[in-house]
């Protein structure tokens, strides 16, 4: 009875300690609306974000995020504003001068080497532009159909919701 009782107290306190570390980590599940980060993510596939991971680590590039679609997204579709949930990849960081010339980005007139597979053309108006400091640059890595800040525009901080974790 001793031995039933023993492990009934660990299940239990296994069971805090995994409510707790979830609660503090604050993970979310998202499902990816469309085809914009494929081969990535794929239009459907549920993604993992870390909903406080940039209130521990600032956002840095190539990270995948999770963000609420900006009001210019809407406006260029002619859609209703709604809440919206976007995954994308940072490409330009507050302060920069982003830059996609010749299917090449460029960060402060310097060109970068972008993750292996990836390959950003040059399309949209926004393909050069100046980040104020609460703003960033997302591209989604299926960049030929991906509509993102090349069409729409930076994403303020405020926007970011997490950075995903598990694919």
């Amino acid at each position: 009875m001793k031995k039933i009782i023993g492990i009934i107290v660990s299940l239990g306190v296994v069971y805090l300690v995994v409510v707790f570390v979830l609660a503090f980590l604050r993970f979310e599940k998202f499902e990816m609306p469309t085809s914009y980060m494929a081969p990535t993510i794929t239009a459907g596939e549920h993604v993992l974000a870390d909903m406080k991971a940039y209130e521990r680590n600032p956002t840095e590039r190539f990270d995948l995020i999770v963000f609420s679609a900006p009001k210019r997204y809407f406006e260029l579709q002619k859609m209703e504003e709604k809440k919206t949930i976007l995954c994308m990849r940072v490409i330009g960081l507050p302060g920069e001068k982003i830059e996609i010339k010749e299917d090449v980005v460029y960060v402060d007139s310097k060109a970068i080497e972008l993750p292996e597979g990836l390959n950003y053309t040059t399309q949209g108006p926004h393909t050069l532009i100046n980040l104020s400091q609460d703003e960033y640059f997302l591209v989604g890595d299926n960049s030929t159909i991906s509509f993102d800040s090349r069409y729409w525009g930076p994403v303020e901080k405020a926007n970011i919701l997490g950075k995903i974790s598990n694919i």
